[in-house]
């Protein structure tokens, strides 16, 4: 993490509220070596056991679950059943569009389990491709 051009080493930041990456990929990795060296605990979220994503030694934990195959019911279901393994309300960064679109869309029934920015009604949407 880069504040005034310098690294944040350990111990500068807070770093107890964990952080769920959805459909990690190359974004998710470089979230996960960003805030893992900081001592962030940091969870995984891949469609597929066999991503490379899921491979970083940053990652506390890593889940295995495809938003776009299951119901949004299972889904919302299954995520706020993570939250409540991991412990706490961690931070939810969705990194693609499907997980992006499957945040705005539920919102409301996500918040009860993990921290993300309201959005303005359609952003989201209007800038997935």
């Amino acid at each position: 993490m880069v504040s005034g051009g310098t690294l944040l080493e350990k111990g500068q930041v807070n770093t107890s509220v964990p952080v769920v990456v959805i459909a990690p990929g190359y974004h998710g990795h470089a979230i996960a070596r960003s805030l893992g060296p900081v001592s962030y605990p940091i969870y995984g979220i891949h469609a597929d056991p066999r991503s490379p994503a899921a491979r970083s030694r940053y990652w506390q934990e890593n889940f295995f679950w495809n938003i776009a195959k299951a119901s949004p019911e299972e889904s919302i279901n299954w995520l706020l059943q993570l939250s409540r393994k991991i412990g706490s309300r961690p931070i939810l960064i969705p990194t693609d569009d499907d997980s992006c679109l499957f945040v705005a869309d539920h919102a409301a029934a996500l918040k009860e389990g993990f921290l993300f920015p309201n959005q303005p009604a359609g952003l989201t949407r209007s800038l997935s491709s």
